[in-house]
């Protein structure tokens, strides 16, 4: 990636030998669904010429009358970035960096829940604005999936603690809601906020189960499980920063040692009465 940096700063150091050609809309697509971090990415040939601009629009009609925000790469170039292979060739595969070609423009916790349309233009030299290709479509959905219910854990004949709750249908507004999968996190102790840290996660699951191995526990220990739902663009009640199913490494060890031992929760619960 530092390479691939580095050949980016150079050949826009060098005098343009043209410019970025077929610019179109490419993410968010057709009736995606983003989340609160929405990555903007303009599909692109060739290489930049510093004097090209550009512009997003996004609207809640695709008439684009009611236009609630713009991002203009010529006015304020934080969130804008340009990819090009441009002097890489020589550079072995394995090597070079992993990026789309084009531009790109990342937004967090600029739109709120929602239907919208976006589309693109570009200026030449700061020259009128053009529009490129058509709107797109897209939905921002920031609201996690409501809570789930009916969790029930169970002793396996061999000692396996299964873990069953109810599938979730809905987010916190009582909408219909797109379920990606659950996590399940594990506690050693009461604690007065469950909060969904990522060092407690044990296991990812995309159905309602999952069984906890009876070398995570013994019976002079007690544990606390939890399982939160997470909609696909990894929203998740309690996570500030969204996280989709698959990009939090769950392979962590249980300790039994590290466990809470009974006497902690009997004083613990002295405490707060």
């Amino acid at each position: 990636m530092h390479l691939g940096a580095i050949c980016l700063a150079a050949s826009a150091a060098l005098p343009a030998a043209g410019a970025f050609e077929d610019e179109h809309p490419v993410f968010p697509a057709d009736d995606a669904v983003v989340g609160r971090e929405i990555h903007f990415f303009i599909g692109a040939d060739g290489r930049p010429d510093p004097a090209e601009t550009y512009r997003i629009e996004v609207a809640l009609d695709d008439d684009f009358e009611q236009i609630v925000a713009v991002f203009d790469s010529g006015e304020k170039r934080t969130g804008w970035s340009v990819a090009t292979r441009y002097d890489v060739g020589d550079v072995p595969e394995q090597y070079r960096p992993q990026f789309e070609v084009g531009i790109h423009y990342f937004a967090r916790g600029r739109l709120s829940d929602g239907v919208y349309y976006w589309r693109v233009s570009k200026s030449l030299a700061g020259g009128a604005y053009e529009v490129l290709d058509r709107p797109v479509r897209f939905v921002v959905d920031t609201v996690p999936p409501e809570p789930v219910t009916d969790l029930t854990l169970l002793r396996d004949r061999d000692g396996t603690l299964v873990l069953r709750w109810s599938p979730v249908d809905s987010d916190g507004k009582g909408d219909p809601e797109r379920v990606a999968g659950f996590r399940v996190y594990q506690y050693t102790k009461v604690l007065r906020m469950y909060r969904p840290l990522t060092r407690y996660i044990i296991a990812e699951s995309t159905e309602p189960e999952v069984r906890v191995p009876l070398a995570a526990i013994d019976d002079s220990r007690i544990v606390f499980f939890r399982v939160q739902a997470v909609d696909e663009v990894g929203n998740e009640e309690g996570r500030s920063r969204p996280k989709r199913i698959g990009e939090i490494e769950t392979t962590r060890t249980i300790n039994a040692d590290q466990l809470t031992d009974p006497a902690y929760l009997k004083r613990l619960a002295e405490e707060q009465r």
